[in-house]
């Protein structure tokens, strides 16, 4: 064999240049089919690091504008009880007016009640009018 003609000592040195020979061919072949490989991961990394800030930047945005919207819901629905309390109380005050008017009585001596008679049969007699010439 071709080892045998090389003397001993020499022999372990040339073997191990064969090993480091063989080693230093398969690191670089595999760093030539590799390192495009990791290129691509390395450019997939980098897009989806920049797709999940844009996510996470969407998502802050959308949540200050839901906390702006539940605040603006919380000045309407304050403004709608000032509201309603408002028309609660001129409802109560209109209320006590109409009672009022209800418990006053009408006029039965005096000019009032013929002012009052008079009133209707004016108001009959042009309701018959207006009647007969439709």
């Amino acid at each position: 064999m071709l080892l045998n003609l090389i003397p001993a000592p020499y022999r372990w040195v040339a073997m191990a240049i064969g090993v480091a020979l063989i080693a230093a061919a398969g690191a670089a072949a595999a760093s030539a089919f590799y390192q495009p490989r990791l290129e691509l991961a390395r450019q997939q990394a980098a897009e989806a690091t920049r797709a999940y800030q844009a996510l996470a930047d969407a998502a802050q945005r959308q949540n200050a504008a839901v906390a702006q919207l539940q605040s603006d819901a919380e000045q309407r629905e304050q403004q709608a009880r000032q509201a309603v309390s408002q028309a609660q109380g001129q409802a109560q005050q209109l209320m006590v007016q109409a009672q009022a008017v209800q418990r006053e009585t009408a006029p039965t001596s005096g000019g009032h009640a013929a002012a009052c008679q008079a009133a209707s049969a004016a108001f009959d007699a042009e309701l018959k009018r207006e009647r007969a010439t439709s």
